[in-house]
C-alpha cells in the first residue's frame, strides 16, 4: 500500500512539474513601429559585376541608415552589409531594377560613428526583395548584446517606389518573459 501511494505521489509531482514548465517559459513580445532612412554608403563600394542578360550583381556593399522607433531599445545607427542580384525592371523608370537582396546588419543603440564602438547593440541578418515597381521589403532577425543580451528582434522595413525613407514594424522578443 505504501508503495502505491509513493508511486502515485511521484507521478503527480512529475506531472505538476511538466505542466508548470511551459507556463513559466513565456516569451514577452513588445511590438514597435518607426522609420529609417539612408545616410550614405561606405567606401570601397563593394564588388559589382554584370554576368550577362543585363543583370547586375553586387556583394559587400555597406549602407548606413538612421533608425527611429517608438521602442527606446531599438534605434540609432544601422550598418548593413548588402548583397543583391538585380535585373532590369520595365515598370520602375527611376531605379530600373528588381531582384533579391540579403546580408548582415548591425544596429548601434548608443553610438553613432561607424558601428564598432557600441556597448548595447543588435546584430543579425536580413533578406529582401525589390519588386518590378521599385517597392522594397526587407525582413530582419537580430540578437541583442550588452544590456540587450538574451533579447531577440524581428523587424520588417518597407519603402514605396519613390520613398526615401522606410516604414518599420517589428517586435522585441524576451524569451525569458515576465
Amino acid at each position: 500500500m505504501k508503495r502505491r501511494i509513493f508511486i502515485v505521489l511521484a507521478l503527480v509531482t512529475v506531472l505538476a512539474l511538466l505542466a508548470a514548465g511551459p507556463a513559466t517559459a513565456k516569451t514577452t513580445r513588445t511590438p514597435f513601429t518607426g522609420s529609417s532612412y539612408i545616410l550614405g554608403e561606405g567606401w570601397p563600394p563593394g564588388r559589382f559585376w554584370v554576368p550577362g542578360n543585363a543583370a547586375l550583381f553586387w556583394r559587400d556593399r555597406t549602407f548606413y541608415l538612421h533608425l527611429e522607433t517608438d521602442e527606446p531599445r531599438v534605434g540609432g545607427l544601422v550598418c548593413a552589409n548588402h548583397n543583391g542580384n538585380y535585373w532590369p525592371s520595365p515598370d520602375d523608370l527611376m531605379y530600373g531594377v528588381q531582384g533579391q537582396m540579403w546580408g548582415t546588419i548591425h544596429i548601434e543603440s548608443d553610438s553613432d560613428d561607424d558601428c564598432t564602438n557600441s556597448v548595447n547593440y543588435w546584430e543579425g541578418t536580413f533578406v529582401g526583395d525589390r519588386d518590378r515597381y521599385g517597392n522594397e521589403t526587407m525582413r530582419y532577425v537580430l540578437r541583442g548584446y550588452g544590456e540587450y543580451a538574451g533579447l531577440q528582434l524581428r523587424m520588417e522595413e518597407y519603402a514605396g517606389t519613390y520613398d526615401w525613407w522606410f516604414t518599420v514594424t517589428g517586435e522585441l522578443l524576451d524569451p525569458g518573459g515576465d
